[in-house]
C-alpha cells in the first residue's frame, strides 16, 4: 500500500479511506482471528493492568474481548467504520459490559468521544487518561513520519505510573523505513521514541511466541510512564 508523504491532515484522510476500503473488500491479512500468543501469555501471567485499557487500531476486536474482564475495561478505537461496525455487531451478539468500541481518530479523540459507560466526568475536550495501552500492528501501520506523533499521543493518553505494552512487529533493520505497511520497526527505534524522547521506563523486553508467519520478527515490551 502506497502512503503519500504529504500534509498530516491529508495523510490521515487518505489512511482512513485506505483502511476502510480494505475492510470492505475483506483484504485484512493482519487479522488472524485470535489474539497474539504473546498477549495470551501476558494475560495468563497477570501482567496486564486492571482499570481502563486502550487498544488503538482494534480492527475486528479480538483483543478487546480477551482483555475485557470484571476488573478491566477494554476500549478499542479504530478509524475504519466497517471494522467498528463488525465489533459492535459482535458485541450485540455476545454482550460484555467491559468491552467498548469507538469510531474515532486515535490522534484527536477526547473523553467526550468515549461511550457513556466508561466516560469520566472531565471538562469538555479533555484528553482521556488510561491505566494502560496495548499496541500491536498499530504503530507499524503508520508511516515513519508519524512515529513521533504516535509516541507523543501514547504519552498523553496513559496516566502517570501507567503501563504501555508494545508487541513490536515487524522487527527488521534491513528494509527501508517507508517500505510498508507494515512498516519495519526496531527495538532501538522504540527505545529512542519512548525512553529517549518521552521518558518511559523500560520494565521488560523479551522474545515471545508468535504466529508462525511472524516468528523471529517480534518482541514484547512493557513500559511504565513516570509518575
Amino acid at each position: 500500500m502506497f502512503i503519500p508523504q504529504a500534509h498530516p491532515f491529508a495523510v490521515n484522510v487518505w489512511i482512513c479511506a485506505a483502511w476502510e476500503k480494505m475492510y470492505q473488500e475483506g483484504v485484512t491479512p493482519w487479522d488472524k482471528g485470535e489474539i497474539a500468543p504473546a498477549l495470551a501469555k501476558l494475560i495468563a501471567e497477570g501482567k496486564v493492568p486492571e482499570g481502563r485499557i486502550l487498544i488503538p487500531g482494534c480492527g475486528r476486536g479480538v483483543d478487546i474481548f480477551a482483555l475485557a474482564t470484571p476488573t478491566r475495561t477494554a476500549v478499542g478505537i479504530d478509524i475504519a467504520p466497517s471494522a467498528v461496525s463488525h465489533c459492535t455487531a459482535k458485541l450485540a451478539a455476545h454482550p460484555n459490559p467491559n468491552a467498548h468500541f469507538v469510531l474515532a481518530d486515535f490522534f484527536k479523540f477526547t473523553e467526550a468521544d468515549l461511550p457513556a459507560a466508561v466516560r469520566h466526568d472531565t471538562p469538555a475536550g479533555s484528553i482521556p487518561q488510561f491505566d494502560a495501552l496495548y499496541d500491536y500492528t498499530f504503530l507499524c501501520a503508520l508511516p515513519h513520519t508519524m512515529r513521533d506523533d504516535w509516541a507523543r499521543r501514547v504519552t498523553e493518553l496513559v496516566k502517570p505510573g501507567g503501563t504501555l505494552i508494545t508487541l513490536m512487529y515487524p522487527l527488521d533493520d534491513t528494509r527501508p523505513v517507508d517500505d510498508g505497511p507494515p512498516f519495519p520497526q526496531s527495538v532501538a527505534r522504540y527505545r529512542e521514541l519512548l525512553a529517549g524522547k518521552f521518558g518511559w521506563i523500560e520494565v521488560e523486553m523479551s522474545d515471545c511466541e508468535s504466529f508462525p508467519a511472524r516468528a523471529g520478527r517480534e518482541k514484547v515490551a512493557v513500559w511504565r510512564k513516570k509518575e
